[in-house]
């Protein structure tokens, strides 16, 4: 049941052009064979060559806050290599963790936020372990949640390759020691930081060391404020001056170091002008076996088979906003890439899904628990905004 009158424009993720093109060009950079094709834009010889290789993260930097903010990231609009897309879905859960193992989504099986779990039958956070509706971290009851990662991350296919080579992972002092981190770190050398001011002073330190390196950072801003904020809000708009003012000295004071800093996001983000509150006073709430999930703007539908169409009667009258589709049609689609679809993917992509290609979201409701945050912004469409990112190089 595709949507019939779809009027926003959608982007699908190329990959031959994207975030996990630019993994396969770091592994490679190392002599690791990769899945999919490294990126055409960045030069594997001449990477090669560099003593330090240097992969910054920075979460939900879309290329439209470059166009948007152009003044106040003059360093990373200058040294724009191109633009290219994130996977599907377009959110850190999928995102990250593709970049850090250079498999896709629908293989690794972290398709999302929020997922249901039939063994511990519940809906489950999964980079936190936070119960979904409680919102009780579930850390310790449940540690083995991460086995249904890839057993190796970029870092242990490095290492398994060239022992010598020295791997570094910087994380942000909040996450830097969470059970999800050290499972997409193992094998790196993991440091703490705390402000761009602090990482810029501990990657100035790891340039100068001798030996050939691999240093991946991960920055969970500016994701964290156009969340909170919106995309295009002054506290986005002075994250950014920031960073670049750091940038900018990190840069003058490493001269002749041998390296080349690879800037990208996992997605980018766009503001959110309703949400579709999934409770009892819907029409689609009834139909329904499970909670939908993993994300407001990606969402999985188990519906209930004497309900099929009373479902359909009631999502089409959003098919300007969103984008639905049933399981086949989903699964054979251009959206999923790899040849091996992780087991777990079965348990999480129901009979129907949704993907937002406007400015709406769904959102769940559940009385006599906690509110989560309504976010001004959000991501896992298939919006240009959300779906674009760009591939910043610099030599130095």
């Amino acid at each position: 049941m595709p949507s019939k009158t779809m009027k926003n424009k959608i982007i699908y993720p190329n990959y031959e052009n994207s975030i996990l093109n630019l993994t396969s060009s770091l592994l490679e950079c190392f002599d690791v064979p990769a899945e999919f094709p490294p990126l055409k834009q960045l030069d594997i010889t001449e990477l090669k060559k560099n003593q330090n290789v240097i992969f910054l993260i920075l979460d939900g930097l879309g290329n439209n806050l470059l166009e948007k903010f152009d003044d106040c990231c003059r360093l990373l609009s200058e040294f724009r290599l191109d633009v290219i897309t994130s996977v599907f879905p377009s959110t850190t859960t999928a995102a990250i963790t593709s970049m850090m193992t250079g498999i896709s989504p629908f293989e690794h099986g972290a398709i999302g936020w929020s997922l249901y779990f039939k063994e511990h039958f519940k809906l489950i956070d999964f980079i936190p372990v936070n119960d979904s509706v409680s919102q009780e971290n579930l850390a310790k009851k449940f540690p083995s949640i991460f086995n249904m990662l890839p057993p190796k991350n970029i870092f242990e296919k490095i290492r398994e390759k060239n022992s010598e080579i020295k791997l570094f992972q910087l994380s942000p002092v909040t996450i830097y020691n969470s059970n999800y981190n050290k499972k997409i770190s193992s094998g790196a050398e993991v440091i703490a930081y705390e402000k761009f001011e602090h990482l810029f002073q501990i990657m100035k330190h790891l340039v100068s060391e001798k030996g050939k390196k691999l240093i991946v950072i991960y920055s969970s801003f500016p994701d964290a404020l156009e969340h909170r904020f919106g995309v295009y809000s002054q506290e986005v708009r002075d994250l950014l001056t920031e960073f670049n003012l750091e940038l900018e000295k990190f840069l003058s004071k490493v001269k002749n170091t041998n390296s080349s800093l690879i800037i990208s996001a996992d997605h980018g983000l766009i503001d959110i002008k309703k949400y579709h509150q999934l409770d009892a006073n819907s029409p689609i709430y009834p139909n329904l076996i499970l909670p939908a999930f993993p994300e407001p703007r990606f969402v999985s539908f188990f519906v209930k088979q004497h309900k099929l169409k009373e479902f359909e009667e009631a999502v089409n009258a959003l098919d300007s906003e969103f984008l639905f589709m049933k399981r086949e049609q989903f699964l054979s689609s251009e959206l999923i890439a790899g040849n091996r679809i992780h087991p777990k993917i079965d348990d999480f992509v129901g009979n129907y899904v949704g993907i937002a290609t406007g400015t709406s979201a769904f959102k769940n409701v559940f009385p006599n628990f906690p509110k989560p945050p309504i976010f001004k912004a959000h991501h896992s469409g298939l919006t240009p905004d959300e779906m674009f990112v760009p591939l910043i190089k610099i030599d130095f």
